[in-house]
């Protein structure tokens, strides 16, 4: 699924702009964009920008695969310097997914071009997954489960499944349903166990019309579910420097219950070279205690830490717990057990947003996040960037969320990389062979030249923030336009395309007037783009990756950002 997603997020640019003289020669340019994986019996959207003609074309799409052609449209008149989105849509293939050619054709009374290019072409799967009411079964209890299928926009879907079996260890289908027809998204089932059935693994199968599987695990077992539960809570990592930790043990009886009795803790902190010739004192340090239960069935201590000289490095890097409850009246024992990871790491700086190129004169943007040991975000704390090779040094100060942005000029870089190193505190330079020092780690960074030969670029501000749903955002463009590229030229237009979930959901245009001795234009456009709530496409995803494209043409050749 994740490669489907990556490949429903790219465009194909099936007709190339020409080189940078077209504005000099008066040859037509031609560009056409499609998303390189369609989907059949959705909206599709195909956009087609021509400059430089003279004439009025027309402009026909069409798919090629092994069975025949389809066509996706006819005859669209399309004029110079205008944006054109014609929608379509693909026909229901036989198997899930198909490579196929799409060709587009552009004629007019003198000028003709025809480009054939390769998409994917793929029918929509729904998200069939099962459910079962517990993952261990005793023999003789009832397995009941439930089928559920979803569309692409996780609503329900009321799909005809062909065949649900269900397949013991060895091999045997031993009950099936054919033809289930869902109700609501869904449908419920069930299945007796023998009172000596196989023991071992065993999984409900579903076969989908389209010929996809779908199986979920379930184990039968004699087993016998223990009385109580001792539940260990410690941190998953302390830093070196960390003077304290809380160490909570709780004991619940299997219906939620707290268990009454008493608890033995011991925390240990290994030696790296064990020996078994000394005894347990020589493999590991340990503190214990023990205390009565409360009323909830817990018990909480706080613990210094120096007892187990976090700096040393004959040490493992771990504390690992251990605590026993005996309950009362009873004696029963039972044991839960804990790990605490010791890292020398104190804090740490990581890029959150960044380029990997930069374009000489238009701002550098990037974003980073400072964090503690325990991957906390440290807010009101002061950053130190440079970037020497366009003599950048500055501080910043985080946010609530442990961020800071940046924005470094770039218009005297004379090479062709940019470094970037942020720290908040100098390395810490002592070293023993006996004692781990305490490690604040930096982040660094190399952004490389964009290369354009008539030195013009157009660039996207990142955002910094998640984009608000069901609101217009203004997005920040910067751009140069030098040189021979102005020549003639009355007026530059910008082009703007947004994507979202693969698809085509909004264009603009933008329309800028070149001042008559103008050699350079360095300046900045606001584009308002609006944000509608759009699902996610994939399980995974948090969220719906958007796609915005910005170009300009008029004798550039064509000049690309996105974000």
């Amino acid at each position: 699924m994740g490669k489907n997603k990556l490949l429903r997020l790219s465009l194909v640019l099936l007709l190339v702009l020409l080189p940078t003289d077209a504005s000099v020669s008066g040859k037509p340019q031609y560009m056409v964009l499609v998303p390189s994986l369609l989907h059949t019996e959705t909206a599709e959207k195909c956009c087609i920008l021509m400059s430089y003609l003279k004439e009025t074309v027309t402009v026909n799409a069409s798919l090629e695969s092994i069975r025949g052609n389809s066509s996706l449209f006819t005859d669209l008149v399309a004029e110079t310097d205008v944006l054109h989105c014609v929608a379509f849509s693909v026909p229901k293939i036989s198997s899930s997914e198909e490579v196929m050619f799409l060709t587009v054709q552009v004629k007019g009374p003198t000028q003709e071009f025809k480009k054939r290019t390769s998409v994917i072409v793929k029918n929509d799967e729904s998200l069939v997954f099962v459910q079962t009411d517990k993952p261990i079964y005793k023999p003789g209890q009832t397995v009941k489960f439930r089928v559920v299928s979803l569309d692409e926009t996780f609503h329900p879907l009321n799909e005809l499944i062909p065949l649900v079996y269900i397949q013991d260890p060895k091999g045997n289908r031993i009950a099936q349903w054919r033809s289930l027809q869902l109700e609501d998204g869904l449908k419920q089932l069930s299945f007796p166990l023998s009172s000596e059935p196989f023991q071992g693994s065993y999984k409900v199968v579903v076969q989908k019309e389209s010929g996809g599987r779908r199986e979920h695990p379930f184990t039968v077992e004699e087993f016998v579910l223990p009385k109580f539960e001792v539940r260990v809570t410690v941190p998953k990592i302390i830093t070196i420097l960390d003077e304290e930790m809380n160490v909570s043990v709780c004991g619940l009886y299997t219906y939620g219950k707290p268990v009454p009795g008493h608890v033995t803790v011991s925390i240990c902190r290994k030696y790296n070279d064990v020996s078994d010739c000394f005894g347990e004192e020589s493999q590991a340090y340990c503190e214990k205690f023990s205390g009565q239960l409360n009323s909830h069935g817990c018990f909480s201590q706080q613990l210094k830490t120096k007892v187990f000289q976090l700096k040393r490095k004959e040490y493992e890097m771990k504390l690992h717990t251990e605590a026993k409850i005996q309950e009362e009246g009873t004696e029963v024992e039972l044991t839960g057990r804990g790990t605490s990871e010791i890292t020398r790491t104190i804090t740490k700086l990581s890029f959150v947003k960044v380029d990997s190129n930069f374009r000489q004169g238009i701002p550098f943007f990037g974003q980073v996040r400072l964090v503690d040991g325990k991957g906390v975000p440290m807010p009101n704390k002061v950053v130190f960037i440079r970037a020497n090779e366009a003599n950048y040094h500055s501080n910043a100060t985080t946010d609530e969320h442990g961020l800071v942005q940046f924005s470094i000029n770039t218009t005297n870089v004379m090479g062709t990389s940019l470094s970037v190193r942020v720290r908040y505190k100098d390395r810490h330079h002592c070293y023993n062979y006996q004692w781990v020092s305490e490690e604040n780690e930096e982040a660094h960074h190399t952004a490389y030249l964009v290369f354009s030969p008539s030195k013009s670029f157009v660039h996207l501000e990142p955002i910094p923030h998640e984009l608000p749903c069901g609101q217009t955002q203004r997005i920040q463009a910067h751009y140069i336009l030098k040189g021979d590229v102005l020549q003639g030229l009355k007026k530059f237009t910008f082009y703007s395309l947004l994507m979202a979930k693969g698809g085509i959901v909004y264009t603009g245009t933008h329309g800028l007037l070149v001042k008559q001795g103008d050699s350079e234009y360095f300046r900045h456009l606001c584009i308002a783009a609006p944000f509608r709530p759009i699902q996610p496409y994939t399980t995974e995803a948090s969220g719906t990756l958007l796609l915005l494209f910005l170009w300009v043409l008029g004798g550039i050749g064509g000049i690309w950002s996105h974000e």
